[in-house]
């Protein structure tokens, strides 16, 4: 009689998958969500945002998500983070001290619980540098 792995672990694996992919292609970069991908041209949206190098992507939640490079600013504070990445979803299991933390071990970010089309997401805010 063959095994099936049950439905929770395909959806383990599958979120494993979306953050390694996630890490991988935003190193160095910055990244914004833009919303749903219901109805937008997200690679257009990304490039009308981001002129230089918008890179757009609908592949986490099916929302638009822009990639993009962006120089530090001079004076970088502690407090002011110009790039931002997702970083998994805020839930009973990773709350906002969780999501912080993660931020944290991550370029030093600050992280934040959002609310976006309806996904609370934990939100990375870091400096490039």
């Amino acid at each position: 009689m063959a095994r099936h792995m049950p439905n929770s672990s395909y959806f383990f694996v599958f979120l494993i998958l979306v953050a390694a992919v996630q890490l991988t292609v935003v190193e160095g970069t910055c990244s914004q969500f833009l919303g749903s991908c219901v109805g937008l041209d997200c690679g257009y949206a990304c490039l009308v945002q981001y002129p230089n190098d918008g890179k757009g992507s609908c592949y986490y939640h099916n929302l638009c998500t822009c990639f993009f490079d962006r120089g530090p600013l001079k004076n970088t504070t502690q407090h002011l983070r110009q790039c931002n990445i997702g970083y998994g979803e805020c839930n009973a299991d990773c709350d906002l001290s969780c999501c912080n933390s993660k931020c944290k071990r991550f370029k030093d970010g600050i992280g934040t619980c959002v609310e976006n089309s309806g996904i609370n997401l934990c939100i990375c805010h870091f400096s490039p540098q």
